[in-house]
């Protein structure tokens, strides 16, 4: 109920399969194209966000898009962090697939700080 007493709908919950590992790649790929291109400044918000309108961004996809980012520059994972901030603003991904993405990050974490000291701070930027 709402504070007015009102009903409140129930949210559906979309269940989505897993994706497979060449539907994880294709997505991948394409949305790290459109980041670079909009880390670029050749394509505005709505640019990227219409030419990724067609993948299907879950936490697989995710979760291989920040582990791509980490070796980036900082103005790289800035941006990035501005087109995820705009997708999630836009429902075309779900904060449960975000969160869900980061927490594994945090998992593999211990394994990469060998190889990327700064794993935590980036994980947390994001």
């Amino acid at each position: 109920m709402s504070f007015s007493g009102a009903l409140k709908q129930p949210q559906k919950v979309i269940q989505v399969e897993p994706m497979s590992r060449e539907d994880v790649d294709k997505n991948y790929n394409k949305l790290l194209k459109t980041a670079d291109k909009y880390r670029e400044d050749l394509l505005t918000t709505e640019m990227a966000m219409e030419e990724i309108k067609p993948l299907i961004i879950n936490k697989d996809v995710l979760l291989e898009i920040y582990n791509q980012y980490f070796d980036r520059k900082d103005k790289d994972r800035v941006n990035l962090m501005l087109l995820i901030s705009e997708m999630l603003k836009t429902k075309k991904i779900t904060r449960e697939d975000n969160k869900a993405a980061l927490i594994e990050t945090m998992r593999l974490a211990a394994e990469m700080i060998l190889d990327l000291p700064k794993i935590y701070e980036y994980t947390a930027q994001f």
